[in-house]
């Protein structure tokens, strides 16, 4: 409210997921991008006091005047417009505008949990940084 108008009609909407499946989602991720070298165990013993996603948007949602939102992604899986529904209700738009829009799919999608013994054996490894990152882009092109 400091930086748009007083009467801005704000609004939050957070999606969240069940805690194990982001851990796993946040650390295969993180196996990808980084040189992470913690396995999953000892990862989500890292993570896990910040793994309520749940909680950390209902401590959002206690501070902040606006409305806040909060939808599971699980609850979406069905829905028609997926994780986007939430944010479009709270848009108020017109369902013939609606429906217009096109679905963008997924679009970050973590690497195959197949590969997470590969990649957390490379990011363990002596090879240097960038033949690192390219062994990581070819295990994950598509076969």
């Amino acid at each position: 409210r400091e930086v748009l108008d007083e009467d801005a009609d704000l609004r939050f909407v957070f999606t969240t997921r069940d805690r194990d499946s982001w851990l796993r989602s946040v650390w295969m991720h993180n196996l990808m991008r980084w040189r992470l070298t913690l396995d999953f165990d000892d990862f989500v013993a890292t993570l896990g006091p910040m793994s309520d996603l749940d909680a950390v948007t209902r401590a959002v949602r206690d501070v902040f005047t606006a409305p806040v939102v909060i939808a599971r992604l699980e609850d979406l899986s069905d829905h028609p417009e997926g994780p986007a529904g939430p944010v479009l209700d709270e848009l108020g738009l017109a369902p013939e505008v609606r429906g217009k829009l096109t679905p963008t799919g997924i679009a970050m999608r973590g690497p195959h949990p197949a590969l997470a013994r590969l990649l957390l054996e490379l990011n363990r490894s002596d090879r240097d940084d960038g033949d690192v990152r390219k062994a990581k882009v070819e295990l994950a092109k598509p076969k």
